[in-house]
C-alpha cells in the first residue's frame, strides 16, 4: 500500500490525473510483542548447566555471555578462541558491519574462563561441537548434524538446492575448508544449534514458554531499563542503528517513570 500510495503521488506529480494518494488507507501495524522472560526464570536457566563436563560448561559459558552481552546468535557464533577475557569488555561486528562495544559480567567471564581451561582441542572458534575424543572430536552423528545446519542456513546464499546436495556438497569440502560459506569458522556452533541448547536448559529449568537466544536478548534489555539504564545507553548495547526499534521496551520505561513518580511526585506537599 505504501508502494501504491508512491507511486500514485509520482503520477500526480507528473501531471497525470489518478486517485488521490490518502484515499488509499494503510493497514494499521499492531504494536510490536517482545517476549523475554521474568528475573527468576532467568536464574533458573542460568543455572541449569551443572558443569558436570566440557559440554555443560561451554552451555554455561554461552547462556551467560548471551546475557551478559546481548548478543544477537549470529554474533556469538562468529566469536573466535583468541577472545580476550582478562578485559571487562569486546568488539562485535554486527548487523551491517557496524561494531559495537559489549561487556563482561565477572560471571561470565569466570564461566568462559572455566569453559576454555577444559577444553584440549586446537579448533579456532570459541563455541564448538562436543562429543568424543578429547572432548571436542565430533562423532559421525554430530558431523552430520551440524552439516545439515551449515546446509540450512546457507540457504538462499547459493543456487536453491536440495537439503541433502547441500549437505553432501559441505561434507566434501569440510576437510579442506576451514571457513563456511557465512565466514563462520567450520567448527563453530551452528545458529541452530545454539537454539537447540538454549531451548534444552529452559526445559530443564521448567520454563514453559519458548526460549531463544533472541529471548535472552530482549531479557538483557529489560533487566538493564529496568534497573534504570536510559534508551539511549541500551540501543548502543544492542547495536540498534535507531532509536525507534529499541523503543519496542517502552514497556519497560513506562513503568519504571510510573515508579519513579509514585518515589518522588507530590512529596513537598503538606
Amino acid at each position: 500500500m505504501i508502494a501504491l500510495r508512491a507511486f500514485l503521488k509520482y503520477l500526480i506529480r507528473q501531471k497525470i490525473e489518478t486517485l488521490p494518494p490518502e484515499r488509499i488507507e494503510l493497514a494499521k501495524v499492531n504494536e510490536r510483542q517482545i517476549d523475554f522472560i521474568s528475573a527468576e526464570e532467568l536464574m533458573r536457566l542460568l543455572a541449569a548447566p551443572d558443569g558436570s563436563d566440557v559440554g555443560s560448561l561451554r552451555d554455561r559459558a554461552i547462556l551467560e555471555l548471551l546475557f551478559s552481552t546481548g548478543l544477537r546468535v549470529s554474533e556469538l557464533c562468529s566469536l573466535t578462541r583468541d577472545l580476550d577475557i582478562r578485559a571487562d569488555h569486546f568488539s562485535i561486528r554486527g548487523k551491517g558491519g557496524k561494531v559495537r562495544v559489549v561487556f563482561l559480567s565477572d560471571t561470565a567471564r569466570m564461566a568462559l574462563k572455566t569453559y576454555l581451561d577444559k577444553r584440549k582441542d586446537m579448533e579456532g572458534a570459541l563455541f564448538v561441537k562436543v562429543g568424543g575424543e578429547n572432548g571436542f572430536q565430533k562423532s559421525a552423528k554430530t558431523e552430520k548434524s551440524e552439516v545439515a545446519d551449515a546446509a540450512e542456513e546457507a540457504d538462499g546464499k547459493k543456487h536453491k538446492k536440495t537439503t541433502e546436495d547441500k549437505s553432501e556438497n559441505i561434507s566434501k569440502k569440510t576437510k579442506a575448508r576451514t571457513t563456511r560459506d557465512d565466514g563462520t569458522d567450520i567448527s563453530a556452533l551452528t545458529r541452530r544449534s545454539v537454539e537447540r541448547i538454549v531451548k534444552h536448559y529452559a526445559i530443564k529449568a521448567g520454563i514453559s514458554k519458548k526460549v531463544t537466544p533472541h529471548v535472552i536478548r530482549h531479557s538483557f534489555a529489560t533487566d538493564l531499563l529496568s534497573n534504570g539504564a536510559d534508551l539511549r545507553s541500551v540501543q548502543a548495547l544492542l547495536g540498534h542503528a535507531s532509536i525507534s526499534t529499541t523503543q519496542i521496551y517502552t514497556h519497560v520505561t513506562d513503568k519504571h517513570l510510573g515508579d519513579i513518580h509514585k518515589k518522588f511526585h507530590g512529596k513537598g506537599r503538606k
